[in-house]
């Protein structure tokens, strides 16, 4: 993590020093987070609902139960930190 001034051509001055971060196990790509699985959030009002409705390739997606088992898309940064709180 961090960057080195010498090697790094982007360098800003914030990413001093570089050096190894270890993190315990997580689940980043391991379990999609699906419609029907967010919608349980957002219906307890723990989470805000995605900002669109719709996919780029479909006009309904998030409220269409025919997508319940896709990924849940149109959420920010905070969307996510609610869901995983919650």
């Amino acid at each position: 993590m961090g960057s080195d001034h010498r090697n790094a051509p982007y360098f800003w001055g914030a990413e001093e020093p570089e050096h190894t971060v270890y993190l315990d196990a997580f689940w980043i790509y391991r379990t999609e987070v699906t419609n029907a699985m967010y919608q349980e959030c957002v219906k307890v009002q723990a989470c805000p609902r995605p900002a669109w409705n719709h996919s780029s390739t479909r006009s309904e997606y998030y409220d269409d139960l025919s997508y319940a088992d896709y990924p849940v898309i149109y959420v920010s940064w905070i969307h996510a930190t609610s869901y995983c709180k919650w």
